[in-house]
């Protein structure tokens, strides 16, 4: 059987009968006549689980269904039944901050402490979603709020990013270590910096460090910049800030205040002397990163696009290198949106999320190579309601710099994800099923569907594939070709003379490591080859120059 990966938010689990697919869709969709119409023909469904373990009264939850759930609840379902992580409804209903769910599973007495396989509580999924209202009901309930461990540093991380006083202030009344850092370097500061900067003087005292710089070269002064927080800015200052520090881009504590606009941050700097680093030619690159890569994988955009806490995934440039998208969470966020860049006179802006996303779950753009039709999957409605639908390859005609006229693509590409295409017709996408999948796209229509060989799909999962523009290479995700450095690695394989696929080979240490690598782009221009890793904490970029294809070509068979 095809192993079920845990690893991406978009794989659907797997191998569960049709009728019990149906019924989550429906519960997705809301189609309450439809429910009760597959419920009536066998009610055994309504505890059928998928793949990852999830349940309908899961999904209930997270879209905070309580009719739906009293009817679940008539059919006979567990109410408390829990999924592969160890997971009941109640963390579900938490992440999506639905305090009525809450409140309802807990006149159903469904646990509302449960600790899943990782300790992890639904108070836990709540702070780190900064889901307020889930957050206010469970402390409420006087669950566990305290842990001595790297939880309760997770959690006191999030309540003071997200300004959550009432954990804060339980945390500082105890004995608890506040010198530690998360796993990408950070302390408490940074946390503080960004949201609770009234705790700055407590942390300090405590002798946590000010001048800190984390893993992606930043420090807790930079986000006081940013927030214009003259007051803990001067504070930091009287404890003695390191005026000489640079950011990760080079810039100085000068520079980061004349870039808030903030004229009395830029002359209480200039009365202490700090002196201006910024070179002019700062983000004026082809790319948007001031230091290209060789034939070793380095983290791209760090620390303005692969941020510290945040998730950042699959790549994606408009053919003329003026545009560039990707996908991006942020703790505290519960949406995954895609994020854009536009370059102007050879200079680029800061990403921002694109004026078309940020409702729903959307992410995995693909451009055609005229520049005219945006592909990308996502979980928008299409009749224009707040309520999500299961997730879908869209496309998108060009607007000038926009984009209008989203539709769903042909049906018979229903559920599939991360669609890229080369020579203009021919389209590779990953099906629900973890298997990766050709087809004949002409305009929009799909026929001529083949499932990919077996030099490329396994027993185990593939997907996230990216073929050349040229048709020439495939790129892709496998957790079963063999030799690998575990966490699922990235593997290519090329067409011979026959147009045949070879034997796909991993792409070696200089990209994979032992974590997981997917989301593999290539920049228009064939220089640099761009994926995603988990290495260092958090869903990063990652590029490297693109002259490592060509070393494995000569390696392949």
């Amino acid at each position: 059987m095809k192993k079920i990966l845990l690893t991406s938010i978009f794989l659907a689990g797997l191998f569960i009968n049709l009728s019990a697919q149906e019924l989550f869709d429906a519960i997705i969709q809301r189609n309450y006549d439809k429910i009760t119409e597959i419920l009536d023909s066998d009610s055994s469904l309504v505890n059928q689980k998928n793949g990852r373990g999830y349940s309908a009264i899961h999904f209930a939850a997270n879209f905070n269904q309580i009719d739906l759930a009293e009817v679940l609840k008539s059919y006979g379902a567990d109410l408390g039944v829990k999924d592969n992580f160890g997971r009941n409804a109640v963390h579900w209903a938490a992440s999506t901050n639905s305090s009525d769910m809450l409140k309802w599973l807990h006149e159903n007495n469904v646990d509302i402490d449960l600790k899943d396989k990782e300790g992890r509580s639904p108070l836990y999924i709540a702070s780190i979603r900064n889901a307020d209202k889930a957050l206010d009901f469970l402390i409420g309930k006087n669950v566990q709020t305290y842990y001595p461990n790297e939880l309760g540093l997770d959690i006191l991380f999030a309540a003071l990013e997200n300004g959550q006083s009432e954990v804060t202030t339980n945390y500082f009344k105890q004995d608890f270590d506040f010198s530690q850092k998360n796993n990408i370097g950070s302390n408490l500061l940074f946390a503080a910096a960004k949201g609770s900067p009234d705790k700055l003087a407590y942390l300090i005292e405590k002798q946590v460090d000010l001048n800190l710089k984390n893993n992606y070269g930043q420090k807790p002064v930079d986000f006081l910049m940013k927030n214009e927080e003259i007051k803990a800015v001067k504070l930091f200052v009287q404890n003695g800030l390191d005026l000489q520090a640079k950011d990760q881009l080079g810039k100085s504590l000068l520079d980061l205040a004349t870039e808030s606009g903030n004229e009395d941050l830029t002359t209480f700097f200039k009365e202490l002397g700090v002196k201006s680093s910024m070179k002019a030619e700062e983000f004026t690159n082809t790319y948007p990163d001031i230091h290209e890569p060789g034939l070793k994988a380095e983290l791209f955009g760090e620390g303005y696009i692969s941020l510290p806490g945040t998730n950042e995934r699959d790549v994606m440039f408009s053919p003329d290198m003026n545009e560039f998208y990707y996908s991006a969470m942020g703790r505290g966020q519960r949406t995954m949106s895609i994020h854009k860049m536009n370059k102007y006179d050879n200079y680029w802006e800061m990403p921002e999320i694109a004026d078309f996303s940020g409702k729903f779950n959307e992410a995995e753009c693909f451009i055609t190579k005229n520049n005219q039709k945006l592909f990308f999957i996502s979980q928008r409605s299409e009749d224009g309601s707040e309520n999500p639908s299961t997730w879908e390859i869209w496309i998108a005609d060009r607007d000038g710099k926009a984009w209008k006229n989203f539709h769903k693509i042909d049906t018979a590409l229903k559920g599939c994800f991360y669609p890229t295409i080369a020579n203009g017709n021919e389209l590779i996408y990953t099906a629900a099923n973890n298997d990766l999948y050709s087809a004949q796209i002409n305009g929009e229509k799909i026929s001529n569907i083949q499932k990919l060989p077996k030099e490329i799909n396994t027993e185990e999962a593939e997907y996230n594939s990216m073929i050349s523009p040229d048709g020439s290479f495939l790129i892709f995700t496998s957790f079963g070709q063999g030799e690998d450095f575990g966490g699922g690695d990235l593997y290519i394989s090329f067409r011979d003379e026959n147009g045949e696929w070879t034997k796909s080979i991993n792409m070696g240490e200089e990209i994979n490591s032992s974590f997981h690598e997917y989301c593999p782009s290539l920049s228009p221009d064939g220089k640099y080859f761009f994926f995603t890793s988990n290495r260092l904490g958090s869903e990063d970029l990652f590029w490297i120059d693109a002259n490592i294809i060509k070393q494995l070509k000569s390696k392949s068979k």
